[in-house]
């Protein structure tokens, strides 16, 4: 993934999310997701 990205100029974060996208696989780079703040739209309500 990161090879790719590198060769694309982009983050290696678009290529994993069009492979899974593609490929209808959603768990292969589920590690590698980080946590949002729970509160994160706590702003809007």
């Amino acid at each position: 993934i990161k090879s790719i990205a590198d060769g694309l100029d982009i983050g290696p974060g678009v290529v994993a999310g069009r492979w899974q996208f593609e490929t209808k696989n959603y768990t292969k780079f589920n590690a590698l997701r980080r946590q949002l703040p729970a509160d994160l739209f706590a702003d809007l309500a």
